[in-house]
C-alpha cells in the first residue's frame, strides 16, 4: 500500500473521531466549559496527527524498500508473447 491512501484513512478517521468527541462534549457539560474545550481540541488533534506523519513516512518509506528488495518488478519472462515491431 503506497504512504498517500494510508495517511488520508488515518486524517479522515481521526477527524471522524474528533467530531464524535466534540459532540459528546457539547451534549454532556456546560456551554462554557464546552466552548473551552472545544477550542483546544483540534489543536491537540492537529499535533498528534501531525507527530504521527512525522513518524510514519520514514516507516512507510523503509517498508517500501523492503517489499521492492523481496520481489523485483517481474519483466517478459520465456513464454511471453512477442511484440511485433511497426514498420514504416
Amino acid at each position: 500500500m503506497r504512504a498517500g491512501p494510508a495517511r488520508e484513512a488515518v486524517w479522515g478517521a481521526a477527524f471522524l473521531l474528533e467530531a464524535a468527541l466534540r459532540v459528546v462534549i457539547v451534549d454532556s457539560t456546560s456551554t462554557g466549559t464546552a466552548l473551552a474545550i472545544s477550542t483546544v481540541t483540534p489543536l491537540v488533534f492537529a499535533g498528534i496527527m501531525v507527530a504521527w506523519t512525522i513518524g510514519y513516512g520514514p516507516l512507510q518509506k523503509k517498508t517500501e524498500r523492503i517489499a521492492a528488495k523481496a520481489s523485483p518488478i517481474p519483466g517478459p519472462g520465456p513464454g511471453a508473447p512477442e511484440v511485433p515491431k511497426a514498420t514504416a
